[in-house]
């Protein structure tokens, strides 16, 4: 495929006239272009740069049914995609944070994810194409609408993580999965970090394939699960929920088969003897309260469900890690965290602890001690912090400007921007 070819016309691309015109006037008298789309994790604009909303185009493009693929507009929030597809039985398999408000483009552009991400995939496994406007107010195309398609290089992943870094993002399409007959979880409390990974790792090994998989610090537990009847948490440091969805029977069934693990979650009191857990299940209504109330505390700095600051001056800072290393990390950011929630996806090492601003540089120490790395979403905490959003420099990052150079000839896209000053000032 030729990204730089503008497509041919169909029916609806007139939509598009308004922000085409503004992007390419823009980069015509080289003024930088920032995208905005919802969600509060945008940055700041630089004096003189122009700022392109897409939430002025928010309709879905096309539902094969069939096919259980989904053709949105960038400006379509979450929210309203969900209540579109519930109807059909169909679902995009994704938490997002403050879906309400958090649109498709953002979705895309910040490869936003939660939970789910271990039974159902993050947003690369679920994008199938994406439609941009380039610097000459040209769209282009990546990928299509078909869930196998061999035509060309895999361009639209390129624009999954890229905030809005490459191009106006206008178009997502995405596979979808069905609406599970059932769901629910199982909460199990665990008496320290051996018992939290070895429980983690029997749940993998076992037979049961869960929908997620994640690790809740007390102070995360406690925000989560105030309100939720039937969950006491207790004293425990770390509480480990496993999700599962699917028929009816299949839920029931891995629910029952982790009692035996949630028994195994126990270690050595002092005395030399076995201390008994308790377990708690959550029903589907539950879980899914969970899964959204654990997206939002994954980046933003506030009470879960509430929207409520969560301690002033508190910043959310998100590592990844290997897998076996992640609860130690969480033990050893607890008394950095103090009373500040941290959680962590065990699908793919992510852990997002909620610090405050003077501590952020003692946590990222305590990640990088183990191996791990760490950045901000947010470029307002880690401004907040004092410290480099995307972490320590990496290799790949020339690569990305080579990316840059290749799909934004002009360079005009996110310059001068958080993400842009710290990509160049590490390559």
């Amino acid at each position: 495929m030729n990204a730089a070819a503008p497509l041919r016309q169909e029916a609806h691309l007139g939509a598009y006239d308004g922000l085409r015109a503004q992007v390419r006037e823009a980069a015509a008298r080289g003024a930088a272009i920032f995208v905005s789309g919802g969600g509060g994790m945008g940055e700041s604009v630089p004096e003189g740069a122009v700022r392109v909303d897409t939430r002025c185009i928010a309709d879905v493009i096309d539902h094969a049914r069939a096919d259980m693929t989904v053709t949105v507009q960038a400006g379509l929030t979450a929210a309203a995609l969900a209540q579109r597809l519930r109807p059909t039985g169909q679902q995009l398999a994704l938490d997002i944070p403050r879906p309400a408000t958090t649109t498709i483009g953002a979705i895309v552009a910040l490869s936003l994810g939660g939970s789910r991400r271990l039974g159902c995939g993050g947003v690369r496994d679920q994008l199938l194409g994406v439609r941009v406007i380039n610097a000459d107010g040209e769209l282009i195309r990546g990928g299509g609408r078909v869930v196998k398609n061999v035509a060309g290089y895999d361009l639209c992943k390129l624009y999954a993580q890229s905030r809005g870094w490459l191009g106006v993002i206008v178009e997502a399409t995405f596979r979808l999965a069905a609406l599970p007959e059932q769901a629910g979880a199982v909460v199990i409390p665990a008496s320290d970090a051996e018992a939290a990974e070895r429980l983690c790792a029997d749940v993998l090994r076992g037979d049961t394939r869960p929908t997620s998989l994640d690790v809740l610090s007390a102070a995360a537990a406690r925000a989560i699960f105030a309100h939720t009847a039937g969950v006491a948490v207790g004293a425990a440091p770390l509480v480990v929920v496993a999700g599962f969805a699917g028929s009816a029977a299949a839920v029931r069934w891995q629910i029952s088969e982790l009692a035996p693990e949630a028994r195994s979650a126990v270690s050595a009191d002092r005395s030399g003897g076995g201390r008994r857990i308790a377990s708690a299940v959550l029903d589907g209504a539950s879980y899914e309260r969970f899964c959204a109330d654990i997206a939002d505390l994954a980046y933003f700095p506030g009470r879960a469900g509430r929207g409520a600051e969560d301690g002033p001056g508190r910043v959310v800072l998100r590592a990844v890690a290997a897998s076996d290393r992640v609860t130690r990390i969480m033990t050893d950011l607890a008394p950095i965290c103090a009373d500040g929630p941290t959680l962590a996806h065990i699908a793919n090492g992510v852990i997002a602890a909620h610090v405050r601003a003077e501590r952020c540089r003692d946590a990222a120490d305590v990640v990088e001690r183990a191996g791990g790395w760490w950045q901000f979403a947010r470029a307002a905490d880690a401004a907040a912090a004092g410290m480099a959003l995307l972490g320590p420099p990496r290799e790949d990052w020339g690569l990305m400007l080579g990316v840059k150079a290749a799909l934004d000839e002009r360079g005009v896209f996110g310059r001068g921007g958080a993400w842009d000053r710290a990509i160049r000032a590490g390559a």
